[in-house]
């Protein structure tokens, strides 16, 4: 199949497309002038210039394809409008261009995110069918794109995929978690709280299991590892992949968010979004970030294959083998 995908340069989307062309699919990437080609340099793929944000050369990136996997998006931004701009409208455009020029597409994809369901509110975790209260403006710009990939529903087979915190191979914001703790350090907020969180390979094969599958149709899935970890419980696991005793130091929300009104003053003083804001703060405060992937289990027939113990000494062995660490 011709396949086209947005996001292959980044750390999901350039596993994705490694996928597509395992499969032995043509695949075709919308990127922008200046984007780093690094993960994408020796593959062969077919590149489209343009960009989400103007519409420049959609009809081009879309015409010919099977599918369409859209995984372009913001994960920080300097503000509400910034994420909703690209994660929202830039959705909505490259669908109503689809729309247009290509409306016997077989498969839309959307990667979305577990942060436009929002968390547990306790320790029952979140289904596809809940009401959704995402908590975050990053949240609220993804949820408002799946209501606009849902809207097309009835014109084009569309697929949302929500994952949880992605960590593996080429990711940076998990990574800090590893770097800290090679160095000898770990951070905890509270106690007990509870997540679920999915390793990258698992997060590609779940997906390109829900794109094959006809019941997938329309409908939404949480795609994650098996079982809910509490932050212990994954400290544990990166220092024993590290193969080093960390102490481990515990931080007040209050303290948290008195660093990140610094962090944020700094983010504005360069006009660049910071990790450590906020809002992030709030995210990563929740006492259960977790969802539950019986529907993907038993509509996909999914099963998750990488262990996730496995999978954090792969992304450790990674980190350590390209200089990371």
């Amino acid at each position: 199949m011709t396949i086209a995908v947005t996001g292959a340069t980044g750390f999901i989307g350039s596993h994705l497309v490694e996928a597509l062309l395992q499969r032995g699919n043509r695949v075709v990437c919308l990127i922008r002038k200046t984007s780093n080609l690094r993960w994408l340099r020796n593959l062969n793929l077919e590149f489209v210039y343009g960009d989400l944000r103007n519409g420049e050369n959609l009809e081009q990136f879309v015409s010919e394809a099977d599918q369409i996997f859209h995984l372009a998006g913001l994960t920080k931004a300097r503000g509400e409008t910034e994420y909703f701009a690209v994660n929202t409208l830039s959705t909505q455009r490259l669908l109503k261009v689809i729309e247009k020029v290509n409306p016997n597409l077989q498969r839309f994809v959307f990667l979305s995110s577990a942060a436009a369901a929002g968390p547990s509110p306790n320790s029952i975790p979140v289904r596809e069918s809940d009401p959704v209260a995402p908590i975050t403006s990053y949240g609220r710009s993804k949820a408002e794109a799946e209501k606009i990939v849902l809207s097309f529903s009835s014109k084009l087979p569309v697929t949302i995929i929500r994952p949880p915190a992605v960590y593996g191979p080429r990711d940076r914001d998990v990574y800090v978690y590893f770097k800290w703790t090679q160095r000898g350090v770990q951070v905890l907020i509270g106690k007990n709280r509870q997540l679920s969180l999915v390793f990258v390979k698992n997060l590609v094969q779940g997906t390109l299991a829900a794109a094959e599958h006809s019941a997938a149709i329309g409908e939404i899935f949480f795609i994650t590892d098996d079982g809910i970890f509490t932050w212990e419980y994954l400290n544990e696991l990166i220092a024993r992949a590290l193969g080093v005793r960390p102490i481990c130091l515990h931080f007040s929300e209050s303290l948290l968010n008195v660093m990140a009104v610094f962090a944020e003053a700094y983010g504005k003083i360069i006009r660049k979004p910071i990790l450590l804001n906020r809002e992030k703060i709030r995210d990563i405060s929740q006492r259960y970030w977790i969802c539950d992937n019986s529907k993907a289990r038993q509509v996909l027939g999914f099963i998750p294959p990488h262990p996730t113990a496995k999978a954090i000494q792969e992304t450790a062995d990674w980190y350590r083998k390209h200089g990371w660490l």
